[in-house]
């Protein structure tokens, strides 16, 4: 009918390097809790229940601290800020205000010159610009064609 608690046939495979961190983790989990028993041997009886009613003592008072503690009233409500959005980005800048970014844009209609010069002549020196760049010339476009509308 059902096979419930079999093992799948088709589970997902595992990379080598994980496998390997996989294999490292569990070797030093052994390392550790065989180095654990040698130590733990060497104690008594006596003791061994000493230290566990320790442990546990600790252990659960730590959690009764951090469940009651989360159950108290908070003095101070979490405080929401609003997100503000700065000016640049609500209102665009006018190139004609702005001198860097004209000068920006001036460098821009140059490259774009240079480049077009480098087409017309057949440099190599484009062909290595489209394959290394490949949306150089799309966000060239973009920004002319954006700057242009804002004058």
């Amino acid at each position: 009918m059902f096979n419930l608690f079999g093992k799948k046939a088709d589970r997902f495979t595992i990379s080598p390097l994980w496998q390997k961190i996989g294999e490292r983790i569990n070797a030093y989990a052994r390392r550790s809790a065989n180095w654990l028993n040698i130590r733990a041997a060497k104690l008594g009886r006596r003791k061994m229940m000493f230290l566990l009613v320790v442990f546990c003592l600790y252990w659960s008072s730590a959690s009764m601290y951090i469940i009651l503690r989360s159950f108290q009233q908070k003095d101070t409500p979490v405080k929401v800020t609003a997100i503000t959005v700065p000016k640049t980005v609500s209102s665009p800048i006018v190139p004609s205000q702005d001198t860097s970014l004209q000068n920006a844009i001036t460098r821009i209609t140059h490259f774009k010159s240079w480049l077009d010069s480098l087409r017309r002549n057949g440099d190599p020196r484009y062909a290595h610009f489209l394959k290394e760049h490949p949306g150089l010339f799309d966000s060239i476009t973009f920004v002319e064609q954006y700057y242009s509308l804002k004058k």
